[in-house]
């Protein structure tokens, strides 16, 4: 990059010795390379799982009837920025419902509704677990879905 060029200005490093980019209006936020690596796991870290857990479960992506995102991707990117950036898979685009902050929401009901912590009790019963790591090609699907891409199974 040259410092005389367009993007000169655009560029610094942060208290912490990392290099940054300013984006948005005025600079208003800024980006790394290790804020970027981040996204890329934490996206590639769903992506498989979701890929592992409807193969153990023998289930298409068309089979299923909604796909609940919560948290700050549920509650920070729509379904047409969650499929574009690969998080869930393109066949579900319709299906995917953003719900907040769940644990919160499912705390509540609990407290309101005792009765649901049993049901919570017995639906975790018949819970299987899938051990991601345990299967020969995670690596490789890992690394496969680090790509900021959609993607469908």
């Amino acid at each position: 990059m040259s410092p005389d060029g367009p993007l000169a200005n655009a560029f610094f490093t942060g208290d912490d010795g990392v290099l940054r980019v300013r984006i948005g209006a005025e600079g208003a936020l800024t980006l790394s390379q290790l804020d970027v690596r981040s996204l890329q796991l934490a996206k590639a870290a769903v992506q498989v799982g979701i890929e592992q857990v409807l193969s153990a479960a023998g289930v298409s992506t068309r089979e299923l009837d909604a796909v609940y995102v919560a948290g700050a991707f549920g509650s920070g990117l729509s379904a047409a920025d969650i499929v574009e950036l690969g998080i869930v898979p393109a066949a579900a685009a319709e299906k995917v419902r953003a719900i907040g902050n769940a644990s919160l929401y499912g705390a509540l009901a609990a407290a309101v509704t005792p009765s649901l912590v049993d049901d919570a009790a017995r639906i975790a019963a018949q819970a299987v677990h899938v051990e991601l790591a345990a299967d020969s090609g995670f690596q490789h699907s890992l690394i496969s879905a680090l790509e900021l891409s959609e993607f469908d199974l």
